[in-house]
């Protein structure tokens, strides 16, 4: 047993390596009285045994490992560093003074990645005419279309696309490659991946209308509906908003199975994340996020009182301590509940009673503020509120129609005045 441990420790790795052959292939074993133990052999020793041509081939093999690891820690280097800029100037400078080998699909999705967080108000034209951006883009594209691309690169690449829609709309251009990402690599997306992936598609196909010959929404949609398993491994309440809100925002254009498959799920789901206390389970949710499940079942039709109960619980208990833009997450719920015909719990009062800085507030928010505290104050009882926020609207000649259209929403509401000249 000793002689067959030493030949699988010292011998076997080396024949498999193809550098040993022939007799050098044999370690002899020392044998005592007590039995037999393996000759210790130091990578000294073993250069010694070995032919010089399995000698050199060693070294080159040493050689390309210590290069692999080199231009392993440079790409790391490099996505650090992109990750790490302030402005999207900065992160093109980083990628066109990095060697192109350098920059592998991770650094360069995370460019576009952290473009699209900086939202420049549109990237100077001058930056987009230059080689770096072209050949950045290009270079997307090609990893995009290749069927071993990576889902972390794909999911990436579509929520940049999305999140920058009005101010890049160049990176569009990559919106055929990724929707061929999307096909070759959404049954290897874990929950992060695929829930920023239908977020984008649903964002794009609202949003971007010219975008939606390039989606093709069915097969996209069929993809997501094939994947229940990793939606209902949803852990955040923010993610499982966004993924409720990609369902309403595609119900009425996506194939029945989307709605079957996956709305059942993010909904059992969505309780049992909002069963516990979610901030104290989680320190970085925001009021926004919970805000974003009481909008998305909203645009679902869904009045399920067991998960805006819970949305309602959260809001009541957190108003002690907002105020000014943190009390803009409430004009969400509040008009979630009113679109669903649903009772207020108390929120009416509480948000009555906060210290609203109404003069920084959007046209948008302030609507939408007094319609919905409006529709649901059906007693009246807050008139004084009313008036303030009627004061407020009358100072900026908004009208009737402002303060209608305001429950659809902050985009819809803009294109429905853009459309009838409101």
């Amino acid at each position: 047993m000793a002689r067959l441990a030493c030949v699988r420790r010292f011998a076997l790795p080396l024949v498999l390596a193809g550098l040993l052959s022939g007799p050098c292939a044999t370690l002899w074993l020392a044998g005592t009285s007590h039995g037999f133990r393996a000759a210790r052999l130091s990578a000294t020793n073993i250069l010694r045994r070995v032919r010089p041509e399995h000698t050199k081939k060693l070294r080159k093999a040493k050689e390309a490992l210590s290069q692999d690891s080199n231009l392993l820690r440079a790409q790391k280097r490099a996505t650090s560093q992109i990750a790490a800029c302030k402005s999207a100037e900065e992160v093109l400078s980083v990628v066109g003074s990095t060697r192109p080998q350098e920059l592998n699909e991770i650094s360069l999705s995370a460019s576009i990645t952290r473009i699209a967080q900086l939202q420049p108000q549109n990237l100077a034209s001058q930056q987009q005419q230059t080689p770096t951006f072209e050949a950045l883009l290009e270079r997307l594209d090609e990893y995009l279309r290749n069927p071993a691309v990576q889902h972390v690169s794909v999911a990436s690449v579509l929520w940049a696309i999305a999140a920058s829609r009005e101010n890049i709309p160049e990176f569009q251009k990559l919106l055929p490659a990724a929707v061929l990402g999307l096909e070759s690599s959404v049954h290897k997306m874990r929950e992060r991946e695929i829930t920023n992936s239908i977020w984008a598609v649903a964002t794009l196909h609202t949003y971007v209308p010219e975008s939606r010959s390039c989606l093709k929404i069915d097969s996209v949609c069929e993809l997501f509906a094939g994947q229940p398993r990793t939606f209902g491994r949803i852990r955040s309440v923010q993610a499982v908003g966004n993924a409720l809100w990609a369902l309403g925002r595609l119900r009425n254009v996506a194939p029945p199975r989307l709605q079957e498959q996956l709305e059942p799920v993010l909904l059992a789901r969505c309780r049992e994340i909002l069963a516990c206390d979610v901030f104290q389970v989680d320190r970085t949710v925001r009021l926004s996020g919970v805000a974003r499940v009481a909008w998305a079942l909203a645009l679902l039709e869904r009045p399920d009182e067991g998960i805006l109960g819970r949305v309602r619980h959260f809001f009541v208990e957190s108003a002690g301590t907002c105020s000014g833009s943190r009390l803009l997450p409430f004009v969400d719920v509040l008009c979630a509940l009113a679109k669903l015909n649903m009772t207020d719990g108390g929120l009416v009062e509480v948000v009555a009673a906060r210290p609203w800085s109404l003069k920084s507030m959007r046209d948008w928010d302030l609507c939408a503020l007094t319609w919905s505290h409006e529709a649901l104050d059906l007693q009246k009882r807050f008139s004084n509120f009313h008036a303030t926020l009627r004061k407020e609207i009358a100072t900026r000649r908004l009208n009737e129609g402002h303060i209608l259209h305001s429950q659809l929403g902050y985009e819809e509401w803009n294109t429905n005045l853009d459309e009838e000249g409101l």
